[in-house]
């Protein structure tokens, strides 16, 4: 996209102001945020879903369009990833809305919006040799008129709508806002009904089976191969990948469910569009603005939990010291500054927390903070572009790093290192990376995991560190699976 349309875009996002939001809150003191979900959706069978957890404050639905309202609640999935920024942007300007407004939500299911490697060919030339297997759209997002914010703190929901102005009638438009909202809530208020499950799952005790995309030794002797480029100049480290495949019976909401219950993360999403479903609990973010504040988070440097907390800080103080382990977390984190500053105005740029370790239920990780104050003239999208895919999935450099990726993993990532998060109408966005992340498709779960290979990388531990990052989301499928959950 040239500069002269980025810059008319922006110009109109700026000018139109044709929306006009109405909302109303109710208590939720009685019902859990899950009992919410299934209640406002209907059936978690239903054709569509978007469900993302911040930081465990808020909870965000939308819903599935229905006849009255299937002009301005829309899915659009994009098949090619090269366009996926545009058809954004597009659809902002096409709306006209008011910047005043907060609530607007565009939704990711496979890349950078979903498939990490077809999205950075939009801003890099990168070759697309590697076998695309699952067919899934590169990105999908949605952008609707009505949805529902779960306030932790407050225990309220509220109920937001979204009114696009076209014409004069304004009356007739505030009255079928009002009616969706009153319809909603009544929906909320009234007796949950308790769902059957059709699917016979047996509560066997046998360890839960997959396969994966790359044999073991093979994957070793790929880590080996990224020691050699190293060594040869080629990078400084690069994020190699497996993605594990699961034949699930469950429904995979119930897995959303148990990873809420056993792995609590500052991202929890679940996402459905038809037959089209992910399910995360993502500790990373990818990428934050806010009120012009545009934020980093890199994670790099992990370690099994232990079994207690004696054990737990041993491991942590045995992390700090690993000299290999800082350094690439040392050399992630100059990455995520480098992204930064070019969006960022000069000077700005700056890490607010450095070397903090932040524990999951199955993994303890190193995390820093990284924050600048956006340039004049940028917006969200420069924002993404700037920042997409995350040097802690990819590498470094990234370019030669995902060149190596392509050359060495048998299949696209999809999902895998891509994004799921929002975008608001007021130009704010925060989007996770999508790791800890299941994409399910005809009842198959795949889960793509990584580790950074540097110089001195032991291929064993290389494979032993993806595992690890996977037992949870495993553990996640197995409860759902036994039906632990009803």
């Amino acid at each position: 996209m040239s500069q002269g349309t980025d810059d008319k875009g922006k110009a109109d996002r700026e000018s139109k102001k044709v929306e006009s939001t109405s909302s109303i809150s109710i208590t939720a003191d009685v019902q859990s945020k899950v009992d919410e979900q299934r209640q406002g959706e209907g059936s978690a069978s239903s054709k569509g879903q978007v469900t993302i957890e911040i930081n465990g404050e808020k909870h965000q639905f939308s819903f599935e369009p229905n006849a009255e309202n299937m002009n301005r609640t829309f899915r659009k999935v994009i098949k090619d990833g090269k366009n996926s920024i545009a058809v954004i942007e597009g659809s902002f300007d096409s709306l006209g809305v008011n910047a005043d407004s907060i609530e607007k939500m565009i939704q990711d299911v496979g890349g950078s919006l979903p498939d990490a490697e077809k999205i950075s060919d939009a801003f890099e030339d990168l070759p697309e040799e590697t076998l695309d297997d699952l067919d899934v759209p590169d990105s999908q997002f949605v952008i609707t008129d009505t949805l529902l914010v779960f306030d932790n703190i407050s225990q309220t929901i509220k109920i937001v709508s979204n009114a696009f102005i076209e014409g004069d009638d304004l009356e007739s438009v505030y009255k079928n806002t009002i009616k969706k909202i009153t319809s909603l809530e009544e929906k909320l208020k009234a007796p949950l009904a308790i769902e059957a499950n059709t699917d016979s799952v047996e509560n066997s005790e046998s360890s839960l089976s997959f396969g994966s995309n790359i044999e073991e030794e093979k994957f070793k002797q790929a880590v080996s191969r990224i020691k050699e480029y190293i060594l040869e100049g080629d990078a400084i480290q690069v994020v190699l990948s497996q993605r594990l495949k699961f034949s699930i019976k469950c429904d995979p909401f119930d897995i959303y469910r148990a990873l809420r219950t056993i792995n609590p993360s500052p991202y929890m999403y679940y996402l459905k569009f038809g037959d089209l479903q992910v399910v995360g609990s993502s500790p990373e973010v990818l990428v934050r603005l806010e009120d012009k504040k545009v934020e980093v988070r890199p994670i790099a440097g992990t370690r099994k939990r232990g079994q207690n907390e004696e054990e737990d800080r041993a491991l942590e103080q045995d992390l700090l010291k690993d000299e290999k382990e800082l350094a690439e977390h040392i050399m992630l984190v100059d990455l995520g500054r480098n992204d930064l500053g070019r969006v960022s105005e000069i000077s700005t740029v700056e890490v607010n927390e450095r070397f903090t370790i932040e524990r999951y239920s199955h993994v303890m990780h190193i995390v820093s903070n990284v924050k600048g104050i956006l340039k004049k003239g940028l917006d969200c999208f420069d924002v993404l572009k700037a920042s997409f895919p995350a040097g802690t999935l990819s590498g470094a450099p990234k370019i030669r790093a995902m060149e190596i990726i392509d050359e060495l993993e048998p299949t696209r990532r999809g999902l895998y290192g891509g994004a799921v998060g929002y975008i608001s109408f007021n130009g704010n966005m925060d989007t996770a990376i999508a790791i800890r992340t299941l994409l399910v498709k005809d009842k198959n779960a795949y889960l793509g995991v990584g580790a950074g290979v540097v110089a001195d990388s032991v291929p064993e531990n290389e494979f032993e560190e993806t595992m690890n990052k996977g037992r949870a989301l495993l553990k996640a499928i197995e409860m759902a699976e036994k039906g632990w959950l009803a």
